[in-house]
């Protein structure tokens, strides 16, 4: 069965179909013009909002459904998270071909669905349209966060660590791996293409980071670690300095690159949707930040620091080496 059988209002009550919401929550979900959320005044509400495209952001050929509805969703929960945050509700738009079959937008959907279940996210709503060319799909997330717990790009400090909640690279090499149609079977392809195609947010590492009040500016990495360092940099009018051996790399990159030839730094660099954190923070906070992210199944990697100077903004690597910072990650119109 094609969507153009069953009309835009048919595919709304089919995608509706087993979605839970929360009463204490939710005024009014899917079924009018807009969905009717209760906010607390003592807390600012968060939106948010990322579009992927067939071709851009993802192929048939090698992506589930699935992982694109769970994907799309998570990105989202990144921003969030970005910025000390909780999500509560997504609203989903979709540009279909209209051959597309209902199986397979059910399954994009589970993948939204899923999800949503795994971050606290309710999904009120959203639109369909059809599509002359590929598929696009946007999702809009709304958040909450107290005041006192919202962190911005452009609270840098000099005298800041900086620090990652994890390894990167992982997902360049899942996505090169799939570019050059390599072997699944590969080691380390597993983890890699997972890191790729099914990533997590770090929420709850967002939101303990933000409790702690040590924080001074926090990114989450999904243009790669040199874009996003440099965000933070120009939006608190510091420079930068990362240390190229502290840098964490994904064990994964480490063994896609030995079939590839790559040098695994540069992916954790420049790659992208890693969808870790990276934060600057004050230096005798280390403890408490170490604790807050070991609660959220995180640990804390130091991998530079925040100098005065806006003119500093570079890798130092263990030979002696300075790399000025450049921002080498994907760019759309670029």
């Amino acid at each position: 069965m094609e969507i153009k059988e069953i009309g835009e209002f048919g595919l709304i009550k089919l995608l509706a179909e087993g979605i839970k919401l929360d009463p204490n929550r939710v005024v009014l979900g899917i079924g009018d013009d807009a969905a009717v959320l209760k906010q607390d005044g003592s807390k600012l509400l968060l939106a948010t909002t990322d579009t992927m495209t067939e071709g851009i952001h993802f192929l048939f050929s090698t992506t589930s459904p699935e992982q694109l509805g769970y994907k799309s969703l998570t990105v989202n929960v990144s921003d969030i998270a970005a910025m000390g945050g909780l999500p509560t509700a997504a609203l989903v738009s979709l540009t279909l071909p209209k051959k597309i079959e209902c199986n397979w937008v059910n399954s994009l959907y589970r993948g939204i669905k899923e999800a949503c279940n795994v971050y606290g996210v309710n999904l009120v709503g959203g639109d369909t349209v059809s599509s002359l060319g590929g598929i696009t799909l946007t999702v809009t997330l709304l958040g909450e966060v107290e005041p006192d717990c919202l962190i911005r790009r452009s609270g840098a400090k000099p005298g800041d660590l900086l620090g990652v909640t994890g390894p990167l690279g992982g997902s360049a090499a899942g996505l090169r791996l799939l570019s050059l149609e390599l072997n699944r079977d590969l080691k380390g392809a597993e983890a890699a293409l997972a890191r790729h195609l099914k990533p997590e947010a770090r929420l709850w590492a967002g939101r303990n980071l933000a409790k702690t009040g040590k924080v001074h500016s926090l990114n989450d990495i999904s243009d790669g670690l040199c874009s996003e360092v440099l965000e933070i940099a120009e939006a608190s009018g510091v420079g930068v300095v990362l240390n190229a051996r502290d840098i964490p790399v994904d064990p994964a990159a480490w063994e896609i690159a030995e079939y590839t030839g790559d040098d695994p730094l540069d992916w954790a660099l420049y790659g992208g949707e890693d969808y870790e954190l990276v934060f600057s923070f004050s230096p005798e906070g280390k403890g408490e930040i170490e604790a807050a992210l070991a609660e959220a199944g995180c640990s804390l990697r130091i991998i530079g620091e925040i100098v005065r100077d806006r003119e500093k903004k570079f890798i130092n690597f263990p030979d002696g080496r300075l790399r000025p910072l450049k921002a080498l990650g994907y760019n759309h119109f670029n």
